[in-house]
């Protein structure tokens, strides 16, 4: 489906009304920062690539700490269309093309957070830079091309960090350091987060600090509003707890899905770097992570999964000549009889139209897959057990639809 660049911001309400807007692609970045103070610079850069063969729009959207429209100077290379003053930006990508959009500010530091969406699956990352001008030299960072040569002449690199876009859910946890010294002599550590709020209602989160030996240091609660979003170091958060050397984890819970991303802060003296930490939400934490290894074509070939685990894989075998590809997983039903599969391929933007069945090592199915709605290329099947059984997870492709882009994700949980 390729929509009118009219209607984009009609999408984006919609994303925004509906954090799970249903056959959209979303992507939270739940930091922005742009802005300037005395010699230093702030600038975000958001990357969008379409990896596809087919171009595909794309909507972003800039918010304010209190969930409202928030405008940036934003800039493009590739589409100068793109610049100039923006609350949302609405463009048509093409097959194989990336855009790299940046956000800047002639004024004081500001932080908010950004939405992107596309009907397709693209690939999206944000990058944080802070910049010192100079010596010798005036003037603040372009918002107009040729930014680029002009940014060289002005202005030096102090750091860059990179991430990905952050899950929605509603519990997350993250390692967090602050202390003095803590992977070198002389280097103090602090650790930052930000929190985005996709919904079209508050959410409390409710923000905890545990120590390494496990021990519950502090408990603060904070609301969002609707779209709302909140950034600050977790010294600054726990202010009436002595944080003043700790390693431990920090977790958030909250009473609808949020967006998380952090941070680490290292510096002395006047030197201060920023590096990304890892964001894991807690419903991950409950499942293995496993990818597709070939060859794994027949039950002679494939391994062992223990549910409850996920898969990636794909359905493409450079060395079957069959011209029907399959992919097996050999899986135990012992004291958990009944064996629950869902296979994901239209819905994530896969041209796999997938088969999934459930078969002894004979060959007989046992059990056989429905559409988890009708018209989808979205498969799952339950089986209970009558006792302990071994038995294969059959997954294949209809006559053309699987190659090296056929990718799949599989959930297999027993209960």
């Amino acid at each position: 489906m390729v929509t009118s660049r009219k209607s984009l911001s009609v999408l984006l309400l919609f994303a925004f009304l509906s954090a799970s807007a249903f056959g959209y692609n979303m992507y939270y970045l739940p930091q922005a920062a742009v802005g300037v103070g005395g010699d230093l610079q702030f600038v975000t850069q958001i990357s969008i690539g379409n990896g596809s063969a087919d171009p595909t729009e794309v909507a972003v959207g800039f918010v304010t700490n209190d969930g409202k429209p928030w405008a940036v100077n934003t800039s493009c290379s590739e589409n100068s269309n793109l610049n100039g003053l923006r609350e949302e930006l609405g463009f048509l990508l093409f097959a194989k093309r990336k855009y790299a959009i940046s956000m800047t500010s002639a004024g004081d530091f500001q932080v908010g957070w950004a939405l992107v969406l596309s009907p397709r699956p693209i690939q999206v990352s944000a990058t944080y830079g802070f910049y010192r001008r100079a010596a010798g030299t005036t003037g603040k960072i372009p918002t107009e091309p040729p930014r680029e040569a002009a940014m060289l002449q002005l202005w030096e690199p102090l750091w860059e960090a990179a991430v990905l876009p952050a899950p929605s859910a509603m519990e997350f946890s993250f390692p967090a350091h602050s202390r003095q010294g803590d992977m070198v002599y002389g280097a103090d550590v602090n650790t930052g987060f930000a929190v985005g709020n996709p919904n079209d209602v508050p959410v409390t989160v409710t923000a905890s600090i545990w120590s390494d030996a496990g021990l519950l240091l502090a408990t603060e609660d904070f609301a969002l509003p609707a779209f709302g979003h909140r950034a600050q170091f977790i010294n600054e958060l726990f202010g009436g707890t002595d944080l003043s050397s700790v390693r431990g984890v920090v977790e958030l819970k909250a009473t609808g899905p949020i967006a998380v991303m952090a941070m680490r802060e290292s510096k002395r003296q006047d030197k201060v770097v920023y590096s990304t930490i890892a964001v894991v939400p807690s419903s991950n934490r409950g499942t293995g992570l496993e990818f597709d290894t070939e060859p794994n074509n027949s039950p002679d070939d494939t391994w062992q999964i223990r549910p409850p685990t996920q898969v990636y894989g794909t359905i493409c075998d450079d060395d079957n000549d069959s011209g029907i590809n399959t992919d097996f997983y050999r899986v135990y039903l012992m004291d958990r009889p009944r064996i629950e599969v869902i296979l994901l391929a239209g819905s994530l933007g896969s041209p796999l139209n997938p088969t999934l069945t459930l078969e002894k090592e004979n060959g007989e199915v046992v059990a056989s897959s429905e559409e988890i709605f009708p018209g989808s290329r979205d498969r799952k099947l339950t089986y209970t057990a009558s006792g302990e059984e071994q038995l294969f997870i059959r997954i294949g492709g209809a006559m053309g639809s699987d190659s090296h882009q056929a990718f799949y994700r599989m959930f297999v949980r027993a209960f």
